[in-house]
């Protein structure tokens, strides 16, 4: 392995190493996201299903449980809207990462493919040599 190599081969360890890294906060923002969805889901789930007004004397309360559950989803949005810039940076970067690495990759597999024609290229050479000097001292 030359050096060209292994600093391709380096740069793309370190890309792969930063992309877990990212990947790590991407999934744990992912899971966020989605167990505050959940959420959302279900109060209005509850909002549909446990709403119904039985008698006048109810209904005090159930208006008290509709605002206290919508106000609930109103901050499960504001939350989730402060997730989704975060995420989509992350996205993003993990994106341009990954387009990185890929190119270190190729580069050093091209690189060594070159390599590895170059050192054919030169065994067949020598042993076309040797076939013509054992020609010629028979």
């Amino acid at each position: 392995m030359n050096s060209l190599e292994s600093a391709l081969l380096v740069m793309e360890r370190l890309r792969r190493h930063e992309i877990e890294d990212e990947l790590r906060e991407l999934t744990l923002l992912r899971e966020r996201m989605g167990r505050l969805e959940e959420q959302k889901r279900e109060l209005n789930r509850r909002l549909r299903d446990e709403t119904r007004i039985t008698t006048i004397e109810a209904a005090p309360y159930v208006m008290n449980f509709v605002t206290s559950v919508r106000e609930e989803i109103l901050k499960i949005d504001r939350e989730i809207d402060k997730l989704h810039p975060r995420f989509r940076k992350l996205e993003d970067k993990v994106a341009e990462v990954f387009r990185e690495m890929k190119t270190y990759e190729t580069v050093r597999i091209r690189n060594l493919r070159q390599r590895l024609k170059d050192i054919r290229q030169k065994e067949d050479r020598e042993a076309d040599e040797m076939t013509i000097l054992r020609w010629n001292r028979d």
